[in-house]
């Protein structure tokens, strides 16, 4: 049995791909929700593409550019040579641990993961 701690992202993708290959697979998550509350801006590099479906149901927007902003409010611009993804994080976690689900992974929410005692997750 392999266990997850998180079921964010990386975790759902990861638990996604182990289960695919046939192992016994068990994600914990702390919240009682996939996805909720969003912890990060959603901005990912185009390169996601290349491993993931980007679907349309979650892709809010693509970027070239980005304002970096001091706090006496000046700022600098950055160009990018390839568009950044805008997503919405809370449909593309719960995209992300269907995905796992479906290839047999098992999802526990509202688990927090405190530690190991005699073998066991508490």
């Amino acid at each position: 049995m392999i266990s997850i701690i998180g079921a964010g992202p990386a975790g759902s993708y990861a638990a996604y791909l182990l289960a695919k290959k046939g192992y016994e697979v068990h994600v914990y998550e702390e919240h009682d929700k996939i996805g909720v509350p969003v912890q990060c801006t959603g901005i990912v590099t185009s390169e996601l593409a290349k491993i993931l479906d980007i679907k349309e149901d979650f892709l809010i927007n693509k970027i070239t550019l980005a304002r970096i902003y001091s706090p006496n409010g000046k700022f600098i611009e950055v160009k990018l040579t390839k568009p950044n993804l805008i997503l919405n994080r809370e449909k593309f976690d719960k995209h992300l641990a269907k995905m796992a689900e479906e290839a047999g992974a098992k999802i526990h929410l509202g688990k927090r993961f405190e530690g190991i005692r005699n073998g066991k997750l508490v």
